[in-house]
């Protein structure tokens, strides 16, 4: 089980969503030539931060939604899951927590806006880039759905809600 990681490219790099194997992301970065700055999970889910502590110890600054950001600090497995993926609870440390509203400026006009979108977990946030009009939603949207919501910290109900103002009601399912 894996995520869809993106790297985003300003002056500085980051990659939303780092997965579990960061063998993988870092292999695909230097492909590319790229030089990663920062990593931002959209949400505390394993398949989603495996890889933050290799990335961590390189020195990539590390970011999340405060509200997520004490379960991957602790490794709280029962909002983490790592044993649902068979691996152990990771404790990861958070260097900026973010807050809907809030920018990650990537240096040449490249900026991602942080949209708080709980419901999937309490910190689940989406990242616009409103020069390509690219939102980047972790587990809160799919091309058929939303993410699930029945793990601790899940609510359906909520996730519809940011589902709806994200997409101004319109039905993406």
């Amino acid at each position: 089980m894996e995520c869809n990681a993106y790297f985003v490219v300003g002056q500085r790099v980051a990659l939303i969503d780092p997965g579990i194997n960061p063998r993988r992301v870092l292999d695909k970065g230097r492909e590319y030539n790229i030089k990663l700055n920062c990593f931002i999970n959209t949400h505390c889910h394993f398949d989603h931060i495996g890889a933050a502590p290799a990335l961590l110890r390189m020195g990539v600054e590390s970011m999340a939604h405060e509200l997520d950001s004490a379960a991957i600090e602790s490794g709280d497995d029962d909002l983490v899951l790592g044993g649902l993926f068979g691996k152990k609870p990771l404790e990861c440390r958070i260097g900026r927590k973010l807050r809907g509203g809030d920018e990650v400026d990537l240096g040449g006009g490249c900026v991602l806006e942080v949209v708080h979108t709980p419901g999937h977990t309490p910190g689940s946030v989406c990242l616009y880039e409103p020069v390509t009009k690219s939102l980047f939603t972790g587990d809160t949207v799919f091309a058929d759905g939303v993410g699930r919501t029945d793990f601790m910290g899940g609510d359906l109900v909520q996730t519809e809600e940011e589902r709806k103002m994200v997409f101004g009601g319109e039905d993406v399912g």
